[in-house]
């Protein structure tokens, strides 16, 4: 029975991902950082199939619980990194506090966890590491700075990994979806700056607006994302980066085809005549 560690299955692509591996046969250590949040699904088949899903309770940006919480867990076949939230606001009107917050739980958080299970994976010369980063870590949006370069570091941090573990048998993964549908308000959080009359940059807080209605259309189910990521572990090899929804495969093909300058004026217009607006 091929074993998966999820962080983060009490909703979204993390809670339809365990419960696809885990009616395929899968062995699923589940990680939430709140029980009670946990659908009746899952709920379910821990009761029901145990064998087929463990649910763990902790914070994963608490190193010294979430060590704890892993001690006796063995390495599984397949560790995917999938907690995370987006914070967006304008950097000037945004703390180090949530900044650190950011990076916390998006960056250092699946380090930590890949870090734990390293030295085994090496051991058995076999293992897959599957980041879900965000098509948003190939690309940037205003507001988007903290969120972002939690992304784009997580990129580079996995794609350095890709190279160094390959010797030893270790498989590693990014996977960048697009907009998920039901996911804004649970992972999304605005600070609370956007929407205040004496911010110079309220005007960003209809951007993020529009944002979301013009590409929200485009935006991919939980079930669908997580369907094709179960394709992917079917696969013989990993890609270095697996794209999820209509939206990110978009941008990526037209990333590749405009020069970065292009984008950049595009990007630069539409925000100043929001603010000419204002």
């Amino acid at each position: 029975m091929k074993t998966a560690l999820i962080t983060g299955i009490s909703s979204g692509i993390g809670f339809h991902l365990s419960l696809q591996l885990a009616r395929e046969g899968w062995s699923v250590f589940g990680v939430v950082r709140n029980r009670e949040k946990l659908d009746h699904s899952l709920a379910a088949i821990e009761a029901e199939r145990p064998e087929r899903l463990h649910v763990i309770t902790a914070d994963i940006d608490r190193a010294d619980e979430l060590s704890a919480a892993l001690r006796d867990l063995p390495a599984p076949d397949v560790l995917i990194n999938n907690a995370g939230y987006g914070l967006y606001g304008p950097f000037e009107e945004l703390s180090d506090e949530q900044l650190r917050a950011q990076f916390e739980t998006n960056f250092f958080s699946p380090l930590r966890i890949i870090r734990h299970y390293l030295p085994a994976m090496r051991e058995r010369q076999s293992g897959r590491i599957v980041n879900i980063s965000s098509i948003l870590g190939q690309m940037v949006i205003p507001t988007g700075s903290a969120y972002c370069s939690s992304k784009w570091a997580l990129e580079a941090a996995s794609e350095a990994m890709r190279y160094e573990l390959a010797p030893f048998g270790i498989e590693v993964c990014l996977v960048e979806p697009g907009l998920i549908k039901t996911n804004f308000k649970e992972n999304m959080k605005l600070n609370a700056t956007l929407e205040a009359e004496h911010s110079p940059y309220r005007f960003l807080n209809r951007l993020i607006g529009r944002e979301i209605k013009q590409y929200g259309r485009f935006a991919t189910s939980p079930e669908s994302a997580a369907d094709s990521i179960v394709r992917l572990m079917r696969r013989r090899r990993l890609p270095a980066r697996y794209r999820v929804g209509t939206d990110a495969a978009f941008y990526s093909a037209l990333k590749s085809i405009l020069p970065g300058s292009f984008l950049d004026v595009i990007q630069r217009s539409y925000t100043e005549n929001l603010h000419s607006k204002d």
